[in-house]
């Protein structure tokens, strides 16, 4: 199931994790409800090449970003940037715009959501920057628990809540942001798709729901 983001203290790093894959012998993991805030309205499969205006020179971890580890990923060149938590930060200090993505390789749910936002990201001739949340923070737990703690200050308000109203952040967590605002996000996959087994996958009807969300956000941020 997917799990709290949390900070893990592990020797000298600090640690971030998401979503686990179900134990065996546990019950199967169900997607959680979609998250998708409201924004334009979709796109047919043929969607216009677009631009997204992005202000902020990040410093870029890889371009494009190794997508390797993902289960049903099966191309190199993908449509994501990748960037490390701290350069994310500044897309709300510097007003920066486009999609940001929190995900891991280890997530089920990740494993089966970024392949598809990929090829709507290709659709429209964008690139998306990805923050791969298994990825130690920084090199010392201060530093780490400060950058942890400004992010989640700025994200905070797209959070479902644990059963004691605590903020939760989960992945995978897709979110567009213009000009430093948050202009929609969506959480996991879609709510009639529960992963029965490691290999399941959603059919092409629940696919299209996902990809619609996603074309949503990618214009809910563009010029």
């Amino acid at each position: 199931m997917k799990k709290k983001l949390i900070a893990v203290l592990a020797l000298a790093s600090l640690l971030v994790t998401g979503c686990q894959n179900t134990s065996p012998g546990t019950p199967a993991a169900t997607a959680a409800p979609s998250s998708a805030d409201a924004s334009p309205a979709g796109t047919s499969a043929a969607s216009p090449k677009i631009t997204i205006t992005n202000l902020v020179d990040f410093h870029v971890l890889d371009d494009p970003a190794d997508m390797s580890e993902y289960k049903w990923m099966d191309k190199n060149d993908t449509s994501f940037t990748g960037i490390s938590l701290q350069e994310s930060i500044r897309f709300f200090t510097e007003k920066g715009s486009g999609i940001l993505v929190f995900s891991a390789p280890t997530c089920p749910f990740c494993n089966r959501a970024m392949p598809i936002l990929d090829d709507v990201l290709a659709e429209y001739g964008i690139r998306a920057y990805y923050v791969d949340t298994n990825q130690p923070i920084a090199s010392d737990m201060a530093t780490s628990m400060q950058l942890y703690n400004e992010l989640f200050d700025y994200l905070v308000s797209i959070f479902e809540l644990d059963d004691n109203g605590q903020p939760m952040f989960q992945i995978p967590e897709v979110v567009a942001i213009k000009d430093g605002q948050i202009m929609g996000h969506h959480l996991s996959l879609v709510e009639s798709f529960t992963i029965a087994d490691e290999d399941s996958q959603m059919n092409e009807e629940q696919t299209e729901e996902l990809k619609q969300i996603y074309r949503k956000l990618i214009e809910s941020c563009a010029d």
